[in-house]
């Protein structure tokens, strides 16, 4: 009973005092959320499945240590894949305002786009910028557009 009692007590008082000495063997960036790359302009999100007759709101983000934009940061925008009849941008180009972080676009997809129903076509949609880099992983958005009859 005695041995129990004094190995409880050492677990109770020791404990604690191990896991408060391993703070340095964590990297503190995942869980500070910090980010020390360059500064790159990127989609927020990378796939979106659409059906015809619908929109979509895309979101463009600016990604920094700073966290937001010093200047305006002009993003151009192309599309490719789908036949131009499956989709309307509603701009060829975004700016991420200075002191912001974020912009976004619409695109539309119209009823009438002659996709079968049940069949899928495939847009990609690529952002450039001569302001900042675009970061290779981030830099293209696939959307699934589904025909609906």
């Amino acid at each position: 009973m005695r041995k129990s009692i004094k190995n409880t007590a050492l677990a109770v008082f020791l404990l604690p005092l191990l896991f408060m000495g391993c703070n340095d063997l964590f990297d503190k960036g995942d869980v500070e959320k910090t980010y020390d790359g360059p500064d790159v302009v990127a989609f927020a999100d990378l796939q979106s499945e659409v059906t015809e007759g619908s929109s979509l709101d895309v979101e463009v983000q600016f990604i920094s240590s700073q966290g937001l934009a010093n200047s305006d940061i002009n993003v151009s925008l192309s599309a490719e894949g789908a036949p131009a009849s499956t989709y309307a941008l509603s701009t060829n180009s975004v700016t991420i305002a200075s002191g912001t972080a974020t912009a976004s676009f619409t695109i539309d997809f119209p009823t009438n786009a002659d996709i079968s129903d049940g069949d899928e076509v495939t847009l990609t949609v690529t952002l450039s910028s001569s302001d900042v880099a675009a970061a290779e992983n981030l830099n293209t958005k696939t959307i699934f557009i589904s025909g609906v009859d």
